[in-house]
This record gives structure tokens, sequence and C-alpha cells, in this order.
């Protein structure tokens, strides 16, 4: 990821459709321009496996919709975020208007490697859940691992997941259950 001089909101939409149209997309954090790294391979497993399944569940059980990288959430004029994927509840859905969300969804998914620093996700995570997000889910595709992030009462609870775990969200996707260990290539064939 790569950092610019300050800039404004304004100027972030001009960056945006710039990066856009080479097919790359930046986040603004801070009035920062940080550009996303490309996906690999492993990722974008992941991240099919995991759309496939939460969109299912989203269109037979709940409304709302999963979006991927597209999709940007406006946080205030300095601060722009790109998911990997997310999760928009249908009361979310009915209150935009515009390209771009207001505020943020009500899962952020990140799908992250070796190259994003723990810094960089950090950041993400406190930025989402500083803004209403309910839930944040970083899956680690190189430690076949997840942490699922939320706020209570305050305070950052953090659960760890390992293969043999089920990712989870009853109060945000009643009855959604996926073993992690299905989204990881290598060891759904074990």
């Amino acid at each position: 990821m790569t950092r610019s001089d300050q800039i404004t909101l304004a100027q972030y939409h001009q960056h945006r459709q710039s990066y856009e149209s080479q097919g790359r997309y930046v986040d603004l954090i801070d009035g920062q321009l940080i550009e996303i790294s490309l996906f690999s391979r492993l990722q974008s497993h992941i991240i099919t496996q995991l759309f496939a399944r939460l969109n299912y569940h989203v269109d037979t059980h709940l409304g709302g919709a999963v979006f991927d990288l597209k999709q940007g959430y406006v946080l205030d004029n300095q601060t722009v975020l790109h998911p990997t994927l997310s999760y928009v509840s249908q009361d979310r859905m009915s209150q935009q208007a515009s390209e771009m969300f207001d505020g943020t969804a009500n899962i952020a998914i990140y799908v992250v490697d070796e190259r994003d620093t723990t810094v960089s996700i950090q950041s993400r995570v406190h930025l989402h859940l500083n803004h209403a997000a309910e839930m944040v889910w970083v899956i680690f595709a190189d430690e076949s691992c997840a942490e699922l992030y939320t706020l209570d009462k305050g305070e950052l609870q953090v659960d760890e997941l390992g293969l043999g775990d089920t990712l989870v969200a009853p109060n945000i996707l009643p009855e959604f259950e996926l073993p992690l260990f299905t989204i990881f290539p290598a060891k759904r064939m074990s």
C-alpha cells in the first residue's frame, strides 16, 4: 500500500475514478489515499467461497445485500473504506440513495495475507466498529484462521477461530453457520 499527500473527500472521488478505470481500488484514511493490494490466488479463492455462501444465506433468509470490494463506505469527510466483502442489512439498504454508503456495513470482511500489515488491518477494524459496524471479520489467508471483532459496551472483543471452528454471527445473520475449513482450498480436500 502506498500513501499520498492529504486530500479531501471530493479529491478522493476524482482519484477513485482514475484508479477504478485501471482495475485498482483505494481507501481514504485520515485524508491519505491508500492503495489496496491486488488479491493473491488463495485470497481470490477464499473470497469466492465466502461470497457464494454468504450471498446464498442472505438471499434465502434475510434480504439485504453482500457486496465486494467495489462498494465504498464513507465514514467521514476524510475516510472511505472498501472492505473485501461486506454485508448490509435490508434496513440499511433502504436508507441509502447514493452510489457509496454513508456509514459502514453491518459486517465488514477483510481477507488478508502477509502483505497486509497489522497496523493497517487494525486501523480498518477500529474505523468500522467506531462507525457502527456490528462486526468485522478478518480472514487470514496464509494462516487458515480468522478473527471476529465486535464492540461490547465500548470494549473491543476478539474471537479467534481456527480451521475446526465455525463462523457465525447469530445476532446479525441468524442461522448462518460456515465451518471455516470449507473456504480454504487445501483444507477442504484433506
